[in-house]
Formats: C-alpha cells, structure tokens, sequence
C-alpha cells in the first residue's frame, strides 16, 4: 500500500527525510558524484542509495572504518573479509 494512503505515516516519513537530508551525505550513488568514503563502504552498502552521515558514522568514516550492508549474508561477509585481508586489514567476527 502506498504510504499516502497513511497520512500521518506519510507525514512523519516526510519529516524523518527533511531531517536526515540535513546530515552530510556520505555516500552519493549517482554517476561521477566525488565519493571521498566509497573505499571504505564495501558489499551491498553503496547500493541502497544515498548514505547521510549521522556524527559517530561520519567520525568512523573518517578515522577509516569500513561498513558493510546490514541485510549482507554470510557469503558476501566472507568476501569482504578476503577483499580486506589483501589489504592488510585483519576482519574479524565483531
């Protein structure tokens, strides 16, 4: 069902996205848009859309943190950890 049909739904949806719109945008998916924190943004994270930065995941990002998806699987995990590996970086189950 289309939220519009909940107004007061629709109402605060609109308002959580004036809000977080407000925070940096960490991540912009569209084509050529400068992207300073993509290496750090690995699995299905840099496919969701546009990542808006709350403080403490900005300063993450920052310090050189990675993130991956929350909905990713065990088998992408495992290739993300391996992808990193090559990097010096030792993933670890958190």
């Amino acid at each position: 069902m289309p939220v519009s049909q909940f107004p007061e739904i629709a109402k605060i949806r609109g308002a959580f996205a004036r809000w977080i719109e407000g925070c940096p945008l960490a991540y912009d998916p569209k084509r050529n848009a400068e992207n300073p924190f993509a290496y750090y943004l690995e699995g299905a994270a840099p496919n969701r859309g546009p990542l808006y930065g709350l403080a403490s995941g900005m300063a993450a990002l920052s310090s050189g943190q990675y993130f991956v998806g929350d909905l990713d699987n065990d088998y992408v995990l495992d290739r993300v950890c391996r992808t990193l590996q090559l990097r010096g970086i030792n993933c670890a189950p958190g």
